[in-house]
């Protein structure tokens, strides 16, 4: 009988390392105009990796002492995410009538 092993997803890692290729220290941020930058100093849109250059979308979670920690997540995740928010959006609308 062999073990069933369960994984939440995302999956990160703390030492940056890609979640593709596996290579440590290699993920870069790319800000609002897409230069490269090591430090989310700037405005960051988007982590790529400097090694297989696969680009991942960000997700901001928020850790225990109020630190916010940038996570990479695919673009099924950023679609889900869209899709709940625009479920919500339509159930949640008002009908407005204009005379």
């Amino acid at each position: 009988m062999g073990i069933l092993i369960m994984a939440l997803y995302p999956i990160y890692f703390t030492d940056n390392t890609c979640i593709r290729c596996g290579k440590k220290d290699c993920l870069r941020y790319l800000d609002n105009r897409g230069h490269v930058v090591k430090d989310p100093i700037y405005p960051i849109s988007k982590i790529v990796c400097t090694n297989c250059g696969e680009t991942y979308y960000i997700n901001w979670i928020k850790e225990d002492d109020n630190h916010i920690r940038p996570i990479c997540v695919d673009k099924h995740y950023m679609d889900f995410v869209e899709s709940k928010m625009e479920e919500y959006a339509l159930s949640h609308r008002r009908c407005i009538k204009i005379y």
